[in-house]
């Protein structure tokens, strides 16, 4: 708003998704819909299809992330899933992931320092040049130096 004015224009481009990237979307909006508060399970099977049919999608890992979360919706709510297996088969399947450091923490916070030193070690083997190798080995470090997090 100038002088009481208030102008149309953009001072910024408006780039509307195409191709994969607009069914990705299309898709994700569908699951979105598909659960309530109460029940997400519906919406897993429709985020699995957008990491199988776009896997090189920006989206792919957040998608796989829910579609395995929200299948395990009621039993996460009634507290008989172990939410650790999901990060382990998310550092498994996404080891550039920009969570992999949350993910590390997710799993490993409850452990004793031999252990986690050790699921530490496996990581750095498993995922070499990548973010996890990254942030398993500086969290070595603060174990090794008794630093916490």
């Amino acid at each position: 708003m100038v002088d009481g004015v208030i102008s149309n224009q953009l001072a910024f481009k408006i780039v509307e998704p195409r191709g994969e990237e607009k069914e990705a979307l299309r898709l994700m909006e569908a699951a979105f819909r598909a659960s309530t508060w109460k029940e997400r399970g519906p919406s897993a099977p429709i985020y699995q299809q957008v990491v199988e049919r776009f896997p090189e999608s920006p989206f792919a890992e957040m998608c796989s992330y829910l579609a395995i979360a929200y299948s395990h919706w009621r039993e996460a709510k009634e507290g008989t899933w172990d939410k650790t297996i999901l990060d382990s088969m998310m550092l498994e399947n996404y080891p550039n992931s920009g969570h992999s450091r949350d993910l590390i923490n997710a799993f490993t916070w409850q452990k004793e320092d031999a252990e986690k030193l050790a699921i530490l070690d496996e990581l750095m083997q498993k995922h070499p040049n990548t973010r996890c190798h990254k942030f398993a080995e500086l969290m070595k470090k603060r174990i090794l130096k008794g630093v916490k997090d």
